[in-house]
């Protein structure tokens, strides 16, 4: 009995061994946990990076919405001050009917052309409010707007203030855009104003937010007045807060970047991360916040996972060490802890088999598959067994496996390489970031490796759709102002170097504001879309019709000759009468359209002059009747010449 039972007690160097693979296990368990740790920190880094890459790009494109904006309303409030120098007496209060009547006419038609202007007016030198854009149906004898920030001689450009609306204002809550229009003293004998509604500025973040760019659902846009630290605009709206002053906040720099902080939200005590950039010369600040509580969920998620595994790991080899040394001289404990170690193991594996991340296990001398999970198969449609070879079946450019492999060897068994790719899925390719783990080997060079794919298709797909915002028009899918411009300056350069001709037509729906009036803004936007359609099967691939806004349209025609931009023109005007009429709600709209002709000729001084001679043009048509084709007087005048001569 005594002999059995001491042979059934291991001996002391194999209980030494025990407490030896113990104390390993439990400095496998801290280098787990020191990864993890890691692993934790670098996710939260990357997370940050992304969001915060995410904040800049929609703060930058907000400001160019914002910028393009602003200079539309400027572009618009310049041409009502040439107007009133040209048509309208010093003291304005001595106009004629026929010059109030014109200059109202102007600021109707204008306001209506521009969905960002809220409405339209001029004040007099003192800035009591003379005319308004019909959209305002009555100009009270008390109205007047706040001048004295550009009555200073200095004054030049247009400057923007804030007005705050009310239940009892007949004017929306917004941004007035002043300009003054000084006499020949140098003083102010008008003031020419737009007010741009927080309506519109809403209007365009949603618009953002549908393509795809939303930050969360905590996430916020502010416009900051830098004088005074007044709120000026917060979407999603709060009524109660706009014109209050900002609380002052402690704020926590995020990796020294100058734009990005963190602070903790006076209005939601939510913890924000906050890029700000200034636009308006200064005169604002432009803040986009991302809540912690949002870009960071999948990072929570992965701190309680992993916090949970670790208390589970030190558990167990709490237990472990316990049981090893209660029952390291019975054979039974050896059996119960190869048990455990094995159901470890199964756990592991299908750990891995679960994993929503693809996992490769592949030879480094020639990348032949040996192991992958399903994740793997299901992104590529291949598993182990199919003689695959990764680097033919699965990188667009072998070159990069090549470097990666190259990168694996030099850095050896202690480091991995991760990189942006290319990968062939079926018949089409997807963008990726690969990461390469150097497997250890019993040689000092990796013999094999694994591999994971982290699909960033999405992100791809986000920072296209960021260019799409930026270059086109979200409703008519044409080229933008922005586009047209870059492109139309390219064609003038080409056309001046070379003497080649280029022609502009200017193309504005007629009645326009009744189409709206009358169907409202919806069916508006469905006439809008059909001309745009319009314009495309009538034009050639070489041409570029783009919307300047409202219902404004371009085209430029380069390598086009005056008789052939008439014709143009003419086909353009014909099929958007003769068309089969926009339809909303089962009512079909029909509108016609004034296209006015201009060509670039030697006194051109840019793109923006045979514009203007388009406009003109086009005004002519509109005042000529409508729904027909008018040429600029600089376009006439070589038919002019020639009739002369003869």
């Amino acid at each position: 009995m005594s002999d059995q039972h001491t042979a059934s007690i291991p001996s002391k160097p194999l209980f030494q061994y025990y407490a030896a693979m113990t104390w390993l296990l439990a400095f496998l368990a801290c280098l787990y946990i020191g990864s993890s740790t890691f692993r934790v920190y670098q996710h939260k880094r990357q997370l940050e990076q992304q969001i915060a890459q995410q904040l800049q790009n929609v703060a930058l494109a907000s400001r160019r919405s914002l910028e393009l904006q602003l200079s539309q309303v400027v572009t618009t409030e310049n041409l009502v001050a040439d107007a009133l120098g040209d048509h309208m007496p010093p003291d304005l209060a001595s106009a004629t009917g026929q010059q109030v009547a014109r200059l109202q006419a102007l600021l109707t038609r204008e306001a209506a052309g521009n969905d960002d202007i809220e409405l339209l007016g001029v004040a007099g030198g003192d800035g009591r409010v003379l005319f308004m854009s019909n959209n305002v149906t009555t100009v009270h004898e008390g109205d007047r707007i706040d001048v004295s920030a550009v009555r200073a001689p200095a004054t030049q450009a247009p400057v923007i203030d804030v007005y705050q609306g009310g239940p009892h204002s007949a004017w929306p809550s917004g941004f007035v855009v002043t300009r003054p229009v000084r006499g020949a003293d140098g003083l102010p004998r008008a003031f020419v104003f737009a007010l741009q509604s927080h309506d519109a500025f809403q209007r365009r973040l949603k618009e953002q937010e549908q393509a795809g760019f939303s930050l969360g659902r905590h996430s916020v846009v502010a416009i900051v007045q830098v004088a005074g630290n007044r709120l000026a605009f917060r979407y999603p709206m709060a009524d109660a807060v706009i014109g209050a002053k900002v609380p002052v906040v402690e704020r926590q720099p995020f990796r020294d970047h100058p734009h990005l902080s963190y602070w903790i939200s006076p209005y939601d005590h939510i913890k924000h991360l906050v890029y700000e950039l200034p636009f308006a010369n200064g005169t604002f600040l432009l803040r986009v916040e991302a809540a912690e509580l949002d870009f960071l969920a999948p990072w929570y998620a992965e701190l309680v996972f992993s916090g949970v595994s670790a208390l589970l790991l030190l558990t167990a080899l709490a237990l472990l060490q316990r049981l090893v040394r209660q029952g390291a001289r019975q054979a039974a404990q050896l059996q119960f802890d190869k048990e455990q170690l094995d159901i470890g193991a199964r756990a592991m594996g299908r750990l891995i088999a679960t994993a929503p991340v693809a996992l490769a296990h592949v030879r480094l001398d020639d990348g032949l598959l040996l192991r992958a999970n399903p994740a793997f198969g299901s992104l590529f449609g291949a598993m182990p067994g199919e003689q695959l070879k990764v680097a033919e079946a699965l990188f667009a450019d072998t070159a990069v496996w090549r470097e990666l492999c190259a990168g694996a060897r030099l850095a050896g068994a202690a480091e991995g390489r991760s990189m942006e790719v290319t990968l062939k899925v079926g018949d089409s390719t997807r963008h990726a970031l690969v990461s390469v783990a150097p497997l250890p080997s019993k040689r000092d060079e990796p013999r094999e490796l694994l591999l994971s794919f982290t699909d960033t298709e999405a992100q791809h797909a986000r920072e296209q759709a960021l260019a799409s915002i930026a270059y086109s028009d979200p409703l008519t899918r044409l080229a933008n102002r922005r586009a047209f411009f870059q492109q139309a300056d390219a064609a003038f350069a080409i056309a001046s170097r070379y003497e080649r001709p280029l022609a502009l037509l200017m193309i504005d729906l007629d009645h326009f504001k009744h189409v709206n009036d009358t169907y409202g803004h919806a069916a508006g936007d469905a006439v809008l879309v059909r001309t745009a359609n319009c314009l495309r099967h009538s034009v050639r691939h070489a041409d570029l019709p783009a919307r300047l806004g409202g219902e404004e349209f371009v085209v430029m025609l380069p390598e086009t000759t005056l008789a052939e931009a008439l014709e143009t023109a003419e086909r353009i005007r014909r099929t958007i009468e003769q068309s089969p009429p926009a339809e909303f709600e089962g009512r079909a709209i029909p509108v016609t359209a004034s296209v006015g002709v201009a060509m670039m000729h030697s006194d051109s001084k840019g793109i923006e002059s045979i514009l203007n001679e388009a406009d003109m043009a086009l005004y002519d048509a509109k005042e000529t009747g409508r729904n027909k084709v008018a040429t600029s007087t600089a376009a006439r005048a070589p038919q002019m010449a020639d009739a002369a001569a003869r």
